[in-house]
């Protein structure tokens, strides 16, 4: 069973941004692990931008109540705006529903749902990354027939990096395979190895969250060159998904990767 946090939910909000101004995306249903696709973005300040994002959105989580962790379902996804407004900066955000309002699909018996999302314009300013405003509705399940009983509203943050086209720097055109990111084991059970390689000295923070999007702790902060290796471990963790997420001066990339823990 497939549990996501609602920082996937990011996931949503980037995933709306489009290929074409004005033109609406198509939801890419071949992708079947939960996250976003790519999962940042580089743009720069006087240059036009145009992208799509694609997302797999979770049906179902767990949600601590402080008495035990109980099943619940996403019932509806709604994208209410991002911080800083994006029009504030040149550019504009489609999604592939009306409204940016999401209807989590039950009656297919599976545990994914796919969107995507298209940021198109040209950047006025630089900027590190964009926060998105979501509300999502959380509740039972009776048949394939969704009933919501609790709304979590919260701000989720995506890389979008702005840069000055003057500015060049090694990592905003760096992807996972460059950077020759990996996790092993995974799923793990007491531990597992992040492994990259910082071609260039840089600060690097890795932050371990949960499906909900609360940070579970820091694995590491500090400055690294060279060949790295973090272990990881499930000290004080309950079996699930989590989110391993890296991120390389102050939002110069972010890296995000699923983490599952079965003991």
């Amino acid at each position: 069973m497939r549990k996501l946090r609602l920082l996937l939910i990011v996931t949503i909000a980037v995933l709306f941004f489009q290929n074409q101004a004005g033109a609406q995306c198509t939801p890419n249903t071949t992708l079947t692990d939960v996250g976003l696709y790519p999962d940042s973005l580089v743009a720069y300040v006087g240059a036009p931008f145009n992208d799509t994002i694609q997302a797999v959105l979770p049906t179902d989580t767990v949600v601590n109540f402080g008495t035990g962790n109980v099943q619940a379902y996403f019932c509806s996804y709604k994208i209410k705006g991002t911080t800083p407004d994006l029009g504030t900066l040149g550019l504009a955000i489609d999604c592939d529903q009306a409204d940016c309002d999401y209807t989590v699909d039950h009656t297919t018996g599976g545990n994914v749902n796919w969107g995507c999302i298209v940021i198109s314009g040209t950047p006025t300013q630089e900027l590190d990354s964009i926060g998105v405003i979501i509300e999502a509705h959380v509740g039972t399940l009776v048949g394939t027939a969704c009933n919501p009983l609790l709304t979590l509203p919260d701000t989720l943050y995506f890389q979008l990096k702005i840069s000055d086209t003057t500015t060049n720097s090694i990592y905003k055109d760096l992807d996972r395979k460059a950077l020759n990111f990996s996790l092993f084991p995974n799923p793990m059970e007491q531990s597992t190895q992040l492994q990259f390689d910082m071609p260039e000295r840089g600060n690097v923070e890795i932050e371990l969250y949960n499906t909900l999007g609360q940070k579970m702790k820091t694995v590491y902060s500090g400055v690294a060159l060279g060949e790295q290796s973090v272990n990881i471990t499930a000290d004080g963790l309950a079996n699930g998904l989590y989110f391993v997420r890296m991120n390389i001066n102050q939002g110069e990339r972010i890296i995000t990767e699923r983490l599952m823990i079965n003991r």
